[in-house]
Parts: C-alpha cells; sequence; structure tokens
C-alpha cells in the first residue's frame, strides 16, 4: 500500500481554496465576486443618493435646494459622484438672504410690540365708553343711591361723574334727605300693636316735598350741567325719586315685627314696606316689599326719632 499524500488528506474546500486553478472552483468564485460587487454600488449608490437629496431638500421637506448650505468638499478628498461644489454667488446670495430674512423678523416683532402697546392704550382711555344711542337712555334704570344714601357707582361711571363733583352731589343728596326727614315728623303717625311690632303709616305731602325736589335738582343741575343732569332724570330718575319717598307725592306704610330665630339664635326684624303713588290718571300705583334684617336700615331711621301717636297701643 502506497502512503498517504498530501491531497489524499485534503478536503475538497480546501483544496479549492489551495488551488484556486481547480476547473470546478472558478463559476462559484466568479459568483461570489459578482455578487459582491452588487452589494458594494448598491451601498454606495444608496448613500450617494441620500447625502443629495439631504443637499437638495429643506429642512421642512420641500425641495428648495437654494435654502440649505451645502458642506465645503475637502480638498484632500475627490468629491463623491452627484454632489456638486458650493457656487460662491450662491453662497453669497444666500448670506443676503438670511440677513434680508433677519431684518424683516425684527421689524415685524417691534410693529407687533407697538400694535399691543396701542391696544393696552385703547382699552385703558375707552373701556365703558362705548357710545349708547339716545332712545336707549331712558330704558336703563339704574340706581341713584347706595343703601348708604350716596351717589351710586353705575350712575357715577355712565355720566362721567369726578371725584370733586362726586363730594358736592353727595352733599346736596344729604341736604335733601335732611330736609324730607323733618317734614316726614309732621307727616309720620306711628302705632304699636304690642311690643315686638310696629306700624308706621306716612301720609302725603306733595307741596312741600316738591320744595324739596327743586332744590336738589337745582343744586345736582349746578353740579352737572343741563345735559347730564337730563340723562340722570332720563335714566335713574324713577330710582332717585323713590330713594326720597316721591318727594311727599305716596303714600306709605311700614311694618316692623321683632322676630326670634330658631334654636335661640339672635333676634331679627321681619319687614314689609307699601308705598301708594297716584297716577295722572287717577289710578294708583301699589308696590310692597318684605324683606328681613338684622338692623334697621339706613333709609327707614326716621322711625327712630318719631314720636308715637296718642292713639297708639302699649
Amino acid at each position: 500500500m502506497r502512503p498517504a499524500s498530501e491531497a489524499d488528506t485534503m478536503s475538497p474546500i480546501l483544496m479549492r481554496a489551495v488551488h484556486p486553478t481547480n476547473p470546478r472552483s472558478r463559476p462559484r468564485g466568479l459568483f461570489i465576486a459578482v455578487v459582491g460587487f452588487l452589494l458594494t454600488f448598491g451601498a454606495w449608490a444608496g448613500w450617494t443618493m441620500a447625502l443629495r437629496m439631504s443637499c437638495e431638500t429643506a429642512p421642512d421637506g420641500s425641495p428648495e435646494a437654494s435654502s440649505v448650505q451645502k458642506p465645503a468638499d475637502s480638498p484632500a478628498l475627490p468629491n463623491p459622484p452627484g454632489l456638486k461644489k458650493p457656487d460662491p454667488v450662491e453662497s453669497v446670495a444666500q448670506e443676503e438672504n438670511n440677513a434680508t430674512q433677519a431684518a424683516l423678523e425684527e421689524e415685524n416683532r417691534q410693529l407687533r410690540e407697538q400694535l399691543v402697546g396701542l391696544f393696552n392704550w385703547i382699552l385703558t382711555n375707552f373701556r365703558g365708553q362705548i357710545p349708547l344711542p339716545e332712545a336707549m337712555v331712558s330704558r336703563l334704570n339704574l340706581p341713584a343711591v347706595t343703601e348708604e344714601g350716596v351717589l351710586h357707582p353705575d350712575l357715577e361711571a355712565f355720566l362721567r361723574i369726578s371725584s370733586e363733583q362726586r363730594v358736592e352731589i353727595n352733599q346736596a343728596l344729604n341736604t335733601a334727605r335732611a330736609a324730607m326727614d323733618f317734614l316726614r315728623q309732621d307727616a309720620l303717625k306711628i302705632d304699636f300693636p304690642d311690643e315686638r311690632s310696629l306700624v308706621a303709616v306716612l301720609a302725603p305731602f306733595p307741596e312741600k316735598g316738591g320744595d324739596v325736589r327743586a332744590r336738589l335738582y337745582a343744586d345736582l343741575d349746578a353740579v352737572l350741567g343741563t345735559y347730564r343732569f337730563g340723562k340722570m332724570q332720563e335714566s335713574a330718575g324713577e330710582g332717585l325719586a323713590n330713594a326720597f319717598d316721591q318727594f311727599g307725592r305716596s303714600e306709605r306704610r311700614i311694618e316692623v315685627e321683632v322676630v326670634g330665630a330658631p334654636a335661640g339664635g339672635e333676634e331679627y326684624l321681619r319687614m314689609r314696606d307699601e308705598v301708594r303713588l297716584p297716577e295722572a290718571d287717577g289710578s294708583i300705583r301699589i308696590s310692597a316689599r318684605e324683606f328681613s334684617a338684622r338692623d334697621l336700615p339706613l333709609e327707614y331711621q326716621f322711625l327712630l326719632s318719631a314720636p308715637p301717636s296718642p292713639e297708639s297701643g302699649p
């Protein structure tokens, strides 16, 4: 038996690697070489296309090649196929466009700040001053005075009354109220049905009350002027007359009862105020309100200073 040679002990695959001239290995090696070339070419082509798209596509996805600055190529490396070196003229134009855009944005920002300032000035100086048609003034029915007997803020704002004018108007209101309290003493009769209730009847006094009204209106006209005083009468004339018992034109009946609170709480007053006002057509308008209060309201303080009627109860 002959000794085993190197060819006999070597595997066929290893023999083809060591002896590439083996005719049976040539087709397989050619196939591997072609596949490797195709894969390499495909990778290079994909990289080139991606680089070109990144250079020719704007950041928002729109194809605007001039909106993206291409990076400068290194002189030591060849420019990849499909890419062009940046044009110096285009670079200068792009820089000018960027500078123009920055200037426009700054100008736009300054205009926005000026516009906001203008809007704030309008709100500060013209808030609440929307023109109101003259025919609508009489329908406002604004309150004339507060529960404390001073000029109501709504009427003050509507007529644009200054702080100095407000002081003068409140002085005129206080003078008229003192005159009406004095006249009520002669027209008021108070009865005490029991020790926890009171009934007051205020008889009309139109002539003397008319004098108080004339003096008050003259004082208001002197402070406000004829035009604004006329608007005051149209918008709050009814409320002003009600605050002064219609200046003696109405008959009034006031009932006050002291009520004990449940579960031993604090006592309070239960009140009813009925007003009978004669109209121009001879009819009588009756209005009444019922309410509760812890203390006697300011507009009813005149009841405390009136003496009881001789025929009143205990």
